[in-house]
């Protein structure tokens, strides 16, 4: 009889550990920052006759995206997520005339992104430390793409791009103590409908607007995204 209340108690406790993390009340706080930059040269020899040819390329892009939900029941999120983005890329570019040097020209051009939008995420427990979630979010979403250019017969432009977006998100979640948990997803199925507009801002300048679609499912390896999030309870 003692070792069947013992055992009780202890199968009691372990459910109670396993439903810490993911019970009403508790706060999950996740989200991600990132920073890439790269550089590029390369030389063009086409004959004796002519200089050889220069180009570099060099790149930086920086990302945060925050993710903020509460537990309303047990396994189950409402949540509110954003994030903000910055790609700026610089090239260098000669050119021949036939006669004297080569002239270098520039190009740049920065991209700026932002999405905000709320989300619910459902975990299905396997045991006290693993199990799977499925996310549903959509929102808002707008970018920006700037480009000046130094070539001959290049332009600077300038277009924006506004809509609203869904997306089905499914993870795998192992928590290694019950206030962290380490997140593993390979994809997602997205839905996009966007509005853009786009100027050619000189020597003459120009507009076109229009409409986009996109549906899709990006599955595999090359998805592959390790993350974590923060369960704050009681």
């Amino acid at each position: 009889m003692q070792k069947f209340v013992l055992s009780t108690l202890l199968a009691g406790a372990t459910i109670s550990v396993a439903q810490a993390q993911t019970k009403p009340g508790t706060v999950l706080l996740g989200g991600s920052v990132s920073y890439n930059s790269g550089k590029s040269e390369a030389t063009t020899s086409q004959a004796s006759t002519i200089p050889k040819l220069a180009t570099d390329i060099s790149s930086r892009q920086v990302s945060f995206s925050p993710q903020v939900g509460f537990f309303v029941a047990n396994n189950l999120v409402l949540g509110l997520n954003a994030g903000v983005s910055s790609d700026k890329t610089t090239s260098s570019q000669d050119s021949y005339s036939g006669v004297g040097t080569p002239v270098a020209y520039a190009n740049e051009e920065i991209l700026k992104e932002l999405h905000l939008g709320p989300f619910v995420r459902y975990y299905h427990m396997f045991g006290e430390k693993a199990g799977l979630y499925g996310q549903v979010g959509g929102g808002y979403h707008r970018s920006t793409r700037e480009n000046s250019s130094e070539v001959p017969f290049s332009y600077d432009s300038e277009s924006k791009t506004t809509g609203g977006y869904a997306n089905l998100l499914p993870g795998f979640v192992y928590f290694p103590t019950p206030k962290i948990g380490l997140e593993l997803t390979m994809g997602n199925i997205f839905y996009s409908k966007s509005s853009y507009t786009s100027q050619v801002l000189s020597p003459n300048k120009s507009e076109s607007k229009g409409n986009s679609n996109r549906f899709g499912a990006n599955f595999g390896l090359h998805q592959l995204a390790v993350g974590a999030s923060f369960h704050l309870g009681n």
